[in-house]
């Protein structure tokens, strides 16, 4: 049945629409989880002025569920796992305040025409409402009112999205230089410096290093910290998860003792850093989230994650801190060297662009990159052909490469490129320009693309404004 769900047509463009905007790839922690920390909060933040109910949040998580089961049919399963729920409802709840704001409204035709669209819902072409309230029931679990709620909610999200970028377009310029990184090569002579190279100059004294954290000594302030102790289990009934879960909280001054009696085992993290992953559990964002806000001492209600549950009591909290210099010693020589080799590497590399470019100014072709960077004591290298978006040997990204050498004449020395492996001045060796009579003939596939793309980016960063007006108790 929800193989159908994937072969559906007239509704795809919305789908599609809905799902680049509320539907992201993040972490999922399961939803009875997610509405388990804020059960002991009758309000959970305003939006617009308006106070959030968990009743509200609820109705949302839920619309939410449904618009991924209707994304991903038959594959929701396997990526629910991925999806950030709790995230996701949020955007709904900002993006439907939105919407009201400006007077959207969609009719119940609209929501009808819509629904009876789904191939799922019909039988030899044609609508079929027994098999609409069967699907409902058994894939969707959710009865056909609420249901056609969440639909008239999703097309009024997708009207607010359409009148948000209705006046984006995309010039020639943008089109050509899209095209143009997809198809132009180009590669490159290049000097560069590597803060590695530079170790040796590094003075490595006891009071020059102890001056440094003198200076940075904030560099060295230890994270929020915690020690963790835990039990797991199946997934069991949510009475039987409960009821264990209050004979854990009576007797949580002895933790390990009430979960022996429960025949259950304890499970110490050890300390592990705010953005850390929890040795034994890994990377948790909501446990984490969770533990935050909570005391040393504190136990955490249930939380389902990964087939599991998990109770968890919080054996230490430790707040943030500057340790002693006697204590991190090797950590601030460490710290300390690095920065000072970068630094002496991007200023030789700045000395060498310094007099590369001169060297341009006075005659095109009187710079020599491999004598400057003998002079300088600097390293060279060459590239083979590259298109933007590729990866180079040795180097990394090839991006910010491409990107600088399009704006390069012949023999034209670059500004400094700043890289995560060092410090790099190119120059175009050559170029493979794109061809303009296929530009012409994929245009206009090319347009509807980047136009999609650039719309969403523009909507993306019309949502971030809005979460930040919103407030989260």
């Amino acid at each position: 049945m929800l193989k159908k769900l994937r072969k559906k047509k007239t509704s795809k463009k919305i789908l599609i629409l809905l799902a680049c905007v509320i539907i992201p790839a993040f972490a999922f922690w399961g939803l009875s989880s997610v509405l388990e920390s804020k059960k002991e909060r009758m309000y959970l933040g305003k939006i617009s002025g308006r106070t959030i109910s968990i009743q509200d949040y609820r109705g949302a998580l839920d619309g939410v569920k449904n618009l991924a089961i209707l994304q991903y049919g038959d594959n929701y399963a396997q990526v629910r796992n991925s999806l950030d729920f709790d995230g996701q409802t949020w955007e709904r709840l900002i993006l439907i305040a939105e919407a009201k704001k400006k007077g959207i409204n969609v009719s119940d035709k609209e929501v009808i025409d819509f629904i009876m669209s789904y191939p799922v819902f019909g039988k030899d072409g044609r609508f079929d409402h027994d098999l609409y309230k069967e699907i409902l029931r058994y894939v969707f679990d959710t009865p056909a009112r609420t249901f056609e709620e969440q639909t008239s909610e999703n097309l009024i999200i997708a009207q607010l999205y359409d009148q948000a970028t209705k006046g984006i377009t995309i010039s020639d310029e943008e089109l050509r230089d899209e095209y143009k990184k997809l198809n132009q090569e180009v590669s490159l002579d290049f000097i560069y410096a590597n803060p590695l190279d530079f170790l040796k100059e590094v003075p490595q004294d006891e009071a020059t290093i102890k001056e440094y954290f003198d200076d940075n000594s904030i560099e060295f302030k230890q994270p929020l910290s915690f020690n963790i102790e835990y039990v797991k289990t199946e997934i069991l009934p949510e009475e039987q998860i409960k009821k264990i879960f209050l004979q854990l909280r009576k007797k949580r001054d002895n933790f390990a003792e009430a979960a022996g009696e429960l025949d259950l085992e304890v499970n110490s993290s050890g300390s592990f850093a705010e953005n850390d992953p929890i040795p034994g559990i890994g990377w948790a964002p909501r446990i984490t989230s969770l533990i935050t806000k909570r005391n040393s001492g504190d136990l955490i209600e249930p939380i389902e994650m990964d087939n599991n549950y998990y109770i968890i009591k919080i054996a230490q909290k430790d707040l943030p801190f500057i340790p002693v210099y006697d204590a991190i010693k090797d950590q601030v020589k460490t710290a300390y060297v690095k920065n000072t080799s970068e630094k002496l590497a991007k200023k030789r590399a700045e000395d060498a662009q310094q007099e590369l470019g001169n060297l341009y100014l006075q005659n095109p072709k009187s710079a020599n990159l491999k004598e400057i960077a003998k002079n300088h004591g600097l390293k060279i290298g060459t590239t083979e052909l590259f298109k933007y978006g590729s990866y180079l040997e040795g180097i990394g990204s090839s991006d910010i490469f491409w990107m600088s050498a399009d704006k390069l004449e012949e023999a034209q020395p670059s500004e400094i490129i700043e890289t995560s492996s060092g410090y790099y001045i190119i120059e175009v060796k050559s170029r493979v320009p794109m061809d303009q009579e296929s530009f012409i003939a994929d245009k206009e596939a090319l347009a509807e693309i980047v136009l999609m793309q650039k719309k969403q980016d523009y909507f993306s960063s019309l949502l971030r404004d809005l979460n930040k007006q919103t407030r989260r108790f």
